[in-house]
Formats: structure tokens, sequence, C-alpha cells
């Protein structure tokens, strides 16, 4: 193996990159079935595995969640969220093909039942097994509008972009 950077090389999307960045963007996320929600309760920051279905056109995803959790008690009183997304080579510790993707929003709960309609429908496309769970009185869905990426392939090559 190669001796790994120390120093970060850094990037900032520009705007004429800005359409092929997210192009990239959407369709690792369309690779990958899950990913880890971090919220945070008062001081008590929490990471929790989700599943997830990206929107056609905007830059939001949704996330779906039992009522009465504390995650869903933490993004309804502080919607700030991070996500982050990892490729099978990231999880396997391998720094020349891995990739990590972390992405910082606001969680929004759907409540609008057209709007929770439509998003249930893609969510259970998306996730056909989580059906049930999805469209239960008992879940809640959350939409998550991205403000912004942070991509890190390579070990130490990071881009960022603001949305």
């Amino acid at each position: 193996m190669p001796d790994l950077p120390l120093q970060p090389q850094k990037h900032q999307v520009s705007g004429q990159e800005r359409e092929a960045f997210l192009a990239w963007l959407w369709e690792f996320l369309g690779a990958q079935k899950t990913l880890i929600l971090a919220t945070c309760k008062g001081s008590a920051p929490t990471c929790n595995l989700m599943s997830f279905v990206l929107a056609s056109a905007e830059c939001s995803l949704a996330l779906a969640t039992p009522k009465e959790t504390a995650k869903h008690k933490a993004m309804r009183s502080n919607p700030a969220v991070s996500l982050m997304a990892l490729d099978a080579p990231a999880l396997e510790q391998d720094f020349d093909r891995g990739t990590a993707v972390t992405l910082d929003g606001e969680a929004m709960e759907i409540q609008d039942a057209s709007q929770r309609e439509q998003w249930e429908a893609a969510f259970t496309k998306a996730n056909p097994r989580l059906e049930d769970f999805v469209k239960s009185s008992g879940s809640v869905l959350f939409r998550v509008d991205l403000r912004r990426v942070v991509s890190v392939t390579n070990f130490q090559q990071i881009s960022e972009i603001t949305l």
C-alpha cells in the first residue's frame, strides 16, 4: 500500500462543476441502502443507522422513524442533522477506493397528507421491505433539505459544496 497523504487536499466545488458533482452525488447515494443519521438533543449527540429515499429533482431526502423515539424528539427540537453515507470499500478501509459522504441539512417532519403520500410511495419503492413500517400510523417521515455536502475519496481528497 502506498503512503497515505498526511494533509487533506481540499476542493470547493465551483458553480461550473455543480451539476456534475450533484449528478455524481445522487448516483453515489442511489447505490447505498442505508446511511448514518446524527442528531443532537441537548448536548448529547446520537447516531442511528437509517434507510432513506432521495427526492427526484431536488437536494432532499426522506427518513422514516417511529414516533416517540429519541431521534424523532431530537429532530423536532433541533432540526440540524448530519448524515453519512459510506460505500463498501470505505467500510472495509480500502483507502484507495473508498468514498464517504457527509450531508448536513435541516430535517422537517412531513405533515401535509399529500406530500406524505408521495414520500411514502417513493420510500416504499426504494425500500419495499419497509412498506408496512413507513405506512404505519406509528411512523413519521422527515424530509431533510441538504445544505452542505463533503465527500472524501482516496483517503484525503475532499470536495465540498454548499447548497
